[in-house]
């Protein structure tokens, strides 16, 4: 029989430059928070933390790293090719939330955001 338990999800975008990914479940709470850094009109680089309070034993530290490490290698073509202006005028609700707020955001600051 499967196992299901449920899991919450919360995503804060907070003007300039941070957004905050929550994770709550029965195993603790995981929080990524993003720095985007714009360096012109087409590239943004990005640095991120990550935080929880479950298994942070060394094994645990090293399965996160791990999966950590495999996550953004699989992200990394995807992500780097993608551009913001190309997701207009059909973004996902929830998944683009964050790519939105900074467009919004880039617009204030008179900055084209659609290349």
């Amino acid at each position: 029989k499967a196992q299901t338990s449920l899991v919450n999800y919360s995503m804060i975008v907070s003007m300039p430059n941070i957004i905050r990914l929550q994770k709550s479940g029965p195993s603790g709470l995981y929080v990524v928070m993003f720095f985007p850094v714009p360096h012109a009109a087409d590239r943004t680089g990005i640095f991120w933390a990550v935080a929880r309070n479950y298994d942070t034993d060394q094994a645990g530290e090293d399965r996160i790293l791990a999966f950590e490490r495999l996550v953004q290698n699989q992200d990394k073509t995807h992500v780097g090719g993608q551009r913001m202006w190309t997701m207009r005028p059909f973004p996902i609700r929830g998944a683009d939330d964050a790519i939105m707020a900074y467009l919004t955001w880039l617009e204030e600051l008179g900055l084209p955001s659609n290349l």
